[in-house]
């Protein structure tokens, strides 16, 4: 995976989490980066984040199949992420109010409904030690 965007507001202790991955068709990856990125950006303007991360990566499957192995070249006519990426979306919150804010925010639902036409994403809540 490589680290695309990062977000830390450092007076804010976070306390509360999760993790939103995504699996994106091929020909929708690069889209899906620009236009994650800057919901991000615009949901950072507000201090409802305590801390975030946006990385990209390839599903190890994609890497090792046939099809891969048949249309790279070494020549970089083809590279991986035209078979498709994986996005990691690291989100923490410093209160359940921030959290509930940051998730009825319409910059949040805009690419909630733009990501589910664009391949799956699942949201992990992740519980406190």
């Amino acid at each position: 995976m490589h680290y695309l965007w990062g977000y830390s507001r450092p007076a804010a202790g976070s306390i509360l989490a999760a993790a939103h991955l995504g699996t994106i068709y091929p020909a929708y990856a690069d889209r899906t980066q620009r236009g994650w990125i800057e919901s991000l950006r615009r949901q950072a303007v507000n201090p409802m984040l305590s801390f975030a991360f946006l990385a990209r990566g390839l599903n190890e499957e994609t890497m090792t199949s046939p099809v891969f192995s048949s249309t790279s070249t070494s020549e970089g006519g083809d590279t991986p992420y035209k078979h498709g990426s994986i996005f990691l979306n690291f989100l923490s919150w410093a209160s359940q109010t921030d959290r509930e804010d940051f998730y009825a925010d319409p910059n949040y639902q805009a690419i909630s409904r733009f990501l589910s036409g664009e391949g799956v994403v699942q949201i992990l809540t992740l519980d406190p030690l």
